[in-house]
């Protein structure tokens, strides 16, 4: 498959160590906005957006984690990027996953978060897209919150929040 032209915001100074930020599953790279300032003036953060998330294109599917992760390595060719350092939730961690296995040379550093070496069974996530499609985020939005947080943790991320069907 074509790698895909993803969107992508980078902010940090000009010759500053790279540090590229892979999302999660139905996400866009706002996700990463309350981590930015952590950042300051020591790192050029480059966002983006998996292909058929947010702002880059939806190509023909299905795609695999090659697919996206050869989509990263353009990213990091159109920008002029010959190393840098990776960060990936989730599916952004598989992807990074693939980077470093493949493209090593690339990878400076690896962080992985909350992620797998291998995709469950495809169902599950078939189910997901459905809900997704058919009513946004909210469906999901309480299953995904309590895989991600404890009960203790979670009231302090979103007021309010209680998981649901555990």
């Amino acid at each position: 498959m074509t790698a895909t032209t993803l969107f992508q915001r980078t902010t940090g100074p000009l010759g500053a160590p790279f540090v590229l930020l892979g999302g999660v599953l139905g996400s866009n790279l706002d996700m990463w906005r309350p981590q930015l300032p952590r950042f300051g003036d020591r790192l050029r953060v480059v966002r983006f957006d998996h292909r058929g998330h947010g702002g880059s294109p939806v190509p023909a599917g299905p795609y695999e984690i090659e697919d996206l992760g050869r989509d990263v390595l353009a990213l990091l060719d159109r920008l002029g990027i010959e190393r840098a350092s990776y960060c990936g939730l989730s599916l952004g961690g598989m992807v990074g996953m693939w980077l470093a296995a493949h493209a090593p040379e690339r990878i400076e550093r690896l962080v992985l978060i909350c992620t797998a070496a291998h995709l469950p069974p495809a169902e599950g996530w078939l189910d997901r897209a459905r809900q997704v499609r058919a009513g946004g985020m909210a469906p999901v939005a309480d299953a995904v919150l309590g895989r991600w947080f404890t009960p203790a943790t979670g009231p302090r991320y979103r007021p309010g929040w209680r998981p649901t069907g555990r």
